[in-house]
This record gives C-alpha cells, structure tokens and sequence, in this order.
C-alpha cells in the first residue's frame, strides 16, 4: 500500500479527491491532506509520504515550492501537481523542479486512474530497485545493511524463506570477466518477467549480476518453505524456458536449501559456487543441488590403459593418429556424463605425461597450461576436442617451432596492434587472421612473454586509456569514454573500471572534480 499527501485549499475539491483516489486504485489511500502548503510541508516532515498529491494555488507556501521543498527532502518522493492553469509556464516550473506529472482541473475520473497507474508502475520499480539493491548486500556481503542511510528509505524483508538459484550459460570459468566465454551474452536472456510468470503468486522476486560475466543469481521471498522437489520443478522451468530462446549453450542451474534470514544468503551462495565445476557438464543443460554432491576422485580419470596410449601416440609423432583417438576418448566422456572438472583434469593429465615424455623440450610446463581456458570458450565436447587439438598440434608436430626471439617478436606485433586498435571490438578471429596462429597459441605465447593473456592486457590498457581520457575530458559523458575505449555497454565497462581500479567511473570522476577544486582554491 502506497501513501499519499494530498494538499488542496478547497476542502469540497479535497475530499472529492480523496474519494476519487481511493476508489481508482488499490494500491493508494490517502493518510495525510492538508488544506494549505505550510500545514502539508509540516506533515511530510514528520512522516514522508510516497507520493504528493499538490495545487499549486494554496495559503502561505504554493504547490510548486512545496514540491520543491520535498524533492530536496527526498527525492524520491512523486510529486504530482493539481493546476486550473493550462499554461506552459506553470508545467514547464513543475516539470523543471522533477514533478512526475501534472493534471489539469476539474480532474476527471478516468484521468486519476491512469495517472495512479503510473504512479504504481514507477513506486513498484522503486521499490524493487531497493530491495534488490539490499538482497545484493546481503548476498555480496552478509551482514547488517542501514537501507536508511544508503538508499534513502526503509526497506523491510518480510519472507519467511528465501530461494536462491546460481543460474549459468555455458561453461564455468575461473577468470572473473571472461569476455570469451560464449555464455555471456546467452544469460542475458534470464528476465525478471520471466521468473514472476512461475513463481506463486505474493513471492519476491530478486535478479542480480553473478560472480561471472555468464551467471546471474535468483532470489526469491516466499512465506512458504520450498521442498527440494519445488526448487527442482522450478529450476526446469527455467531451464525449458531459455532452451527454447537459445539452444546453442547448454544452461545450468545450481540450487540449495531454504534459508530463513537473508543475511545468510552469502554464505549459501558460496556452497553453490563449490560445485560449480565438479557438477557443470558441457554437452547437456542440467539442475544441481548442493545436498549430497560428493568430490571426485581425479587419479581415476584416466586408465592405465589410457596413459600408456598417450605415450604410444608421443613416440608416434602423429597428430592425425592422436586427433582420432582424442575423438574417440571424447565419446566415452559424452556417453559416461563427465563433468567439467574431469574433462579440464584429463587434458591436463594428457599435457602432463606428454611432458614427460618429452622432457618440456617439446611442450610448455603444465604450469603454463590451463585447460579451463580451452574449455570455457566451448559448448560442446567435439568443440572441446578440436579446440586442445589446436593448441596440441604445433607443439606436437613441429615442437619448439617458435623459438623465443621469434615468440617476442610475436607478442611485439600483437601487443603494437592492441595498443593501436584497442577502441575496436577485438575477438579471436582478428588474432587468427591477422597473425596466422590459432587463439590458444597466441593466448600461451603472450602469456609466457607479458605475465598475461591479450585479454587481461586489452583490458588493462582499455582502463588505463579511460582514466586518461577522464582526466584529460572531464566534461565527457562516461558513456562515450566507454565508446571510445571499446566498450558498447557502459554497465560492463563500470564494472571492469571498478575492478581494476577500485572505484567507478562516476566515483573516479567526482574524485578528480574534487582534486581540482581543492587544488583552485
């Protein structure tokens, strides 16, 4: 229930209103009125209402300084103005001092109730915004939040039980913003809108960013306990849902007890976040509860038959030979139900006894190998396999083809292109086909040189460049910088910004605002 003040000096046109609001909508009743702006201003003072109701012809303080008043109040109090006065004027002052409308009298019937349907929509999204902003607190963080003081207003949970849900496009990854990984563009399609259309009817709803780029977290307020059975059928749903918007990225969905407060909802989300990898599987969608999954065992991922094969292949020198029998294990990985952490443990068990073999003339150290960045970037098994093929082959074939001073030079040329072209969208299929070598082997060979992959360092180099353009174009909209540095999406680009730096752009950018006024005086 949403609360009004309603200020009118004429009290029949008052209490007309009071009925007529009542009556258009649920969602509103009038619990404050006032007769004149000084009593009303009192009032609002005492007790914020979430909307103002104002004329602006009233005894000692008109409707507009009113409503200028209770913007500087609260903001987020919506001001709506009652006028006799069709003049621009009049509208332009409202409009300029933020009112959210204004209704021209004698106010009809028809217009009240859509102007409180306005007002509804724009409360409920006020609300929703709070709230999620305070389950992000509490999932972020865990502890106590004074929604008062950060948000502007009290904001109260009132659920019983809170339902939590890691959901995932594609597979896990353990770099905090993978650009590459194929998922994050496919959870975009995880909507809000989506979630309320299957849960009961009264429960809360709460989306927000997961820890990757590819995740999202669902919470969801319900005064009812969900069996495990529920949080199953509930987690399908979901699942159903995004298969039939995009069957190209399988689509996961971890899920955990109930929890009482939503205080505890971190450490919750954290148990999920354990079995991410031990659970994901490539080739299928699947539904994982955090009860019961117990750790694998890796020694046993491959045979002893297996091994003394890969060795066989080595001696044999063939990559097409070891290409038809890495196909040919990959079926067995599909059909035995692997999950992601078995497949990333046998690659590098096949790198390891390679390099054994081979005495690490041949191969870079396991060290150096990082399965997980092959699998990522993949939604299948048979991608998996062609993938570590590639990175495979000119190691197996042609050993030491890249000797160091050649890799250098490799790493000058891609690090010159970065540093020119790093306001353009830049994707693996640049790297092949301006430099001729397959994103795996460029990605290793950078990273032996520069500490980094060319990811991590585009992304640095992108940050650096947009402190510098802040620094030196202040007055520059932060979405443009974001443009001018290669980011589309300007929500993405505050995210990298804060991670690297520590600060948001508009915080950095106040920070420097500052600095400089501090500095003129």
């Amino acid at each position: 229930m949403f609360n009004i003040m309603l200020a009118e000096d004429e009290p029949p046109i008052l209490f007309m209103m009071k009925a007529m609001i009542e009556e258009a909508h649920p969602s509103f009743k009038v619990r404050q009125w006032a007769f004149n702006g000084k009593d009303a201003w009192a009032m609002i003072q005492q007790q914020k209402p979430d909307v103002l109701i104002t004329d602006i012809k009233m005894p000692f303080i008109g409707g507009l300084e009113l409503v200028s008043k209770v913007k500087e109040l609260d903001p987020q109090i919506l001001c709506l103005i009652l006028t006799g006065y069709n003049d621009f004027e009049y509208v332009r002052t409202a409009l300029q001092l933020q009112a959210y409308d204004y209704l021209l009298k004698p106010v009809k019937e028809e217009q009240i109730k859509q102007a409180l349907a306005k007002l509804a929509d724009q409360l409920d999204q006020i609300t929703l915004d709070a709230e999620t902003a305070l389950i992000k607190h509490y999932v972020n963080y865990g502890n106590g939040f004074d929604s008062k003081r950060y948000l502007g207003r009290e904001v109260e949970l009132s659920y019983s039980y809170y339902n939590y849900f890691l959901v995932r496009a594609g597979a896990a990854s353990k770099l905090e913003y993978d650009i590459l990984n194929p998922g994050k563009e496919a959870i975009k399609l995880l909507q809000r809108k989506m979630v309320v259309d299957i849960v009961p009817a009264g429960a809360g709803v709460w989306i927000m960013e997961g820890p990757q780029l590819n995740e999202k977290i669902i919470v969801i307020g319900d005064p009812h306990l969900w069996e495990p059975d529920t949080s199953e059928q509930f987690a399908d749903l979901i699942i159903n849902h995004l298969r039939r918007l995009n069957n190209d990225v399988p689509f996961h969905v971890f899920t955990g007890k109930s929890v009482k407060l939503p205080e505890l909802l971190r450490e919750a989300i954290d148990q999920l976040r354990k079995i991410v990898h031990l659970c994901t599987r490539i080739h299928r969608s699947g539904i994982y509860p955090v009860i019961g999954v117990a750790e694998e065992q890796k020694e046993n991922y491959l045979s002893p038959d297996l091994l003394a094969k890969c060795m066989q292949l080595v001696q044999e020198n063939s990559f097409v030979h070891f290409n038809k029998s890495l196909m040919m294990w990959s079926v067995d990985w599909e059909r035995k139900d692997f999950s992601q952490e078995k497949i990333e443990a046998i690659l590098e068990t096949i790198v390891l006894k390679f390099e054994q073999y081979l005495g690490g003339g041949q191969l870079r150290s396991l060290n150096e190998f990082d399965a997980n960045e092959i699998i990522s970037t993949c939604t299948s098994i048979p991608q998996i396999v062609e993938e570590f093929g590639n990175y495979i082959k000119p190691n197996f074939e042609r050993g030491s083809r890249v000797q160091q001073a050649s890799a250098k030079d490799l790493v000058s040329r891609i690090e010159e292109y970065l540093n020119t072209h790093y306001m353009d969208p830049i994707s693996n299929e640049i790297y092949q086909n301006i430099f001729g070598y397959n994103k795996n082997y460029i990605s290793n060979v950078f990273s032996e040189v520069k500490g980094l992959p060319p990811s991590k360092y585009l992304m640095k180099l992108r940050i650096q460049k947009a402190k510098l353009l802040i620094e030196e174009h202040i007055e520059l909209p932060l979405k443009t910088v974001a443009e001018r540095v290669g980011y589309d999406d300007p929500l993405y680009f505050s995210r990298v910004f804060r991670n690297e730096t520590g600060f948001s752009p508009k915080d950095y950018k106040e920070m420097l605002s500052r600095q400089r006024e501090d500095e003129s005086e």
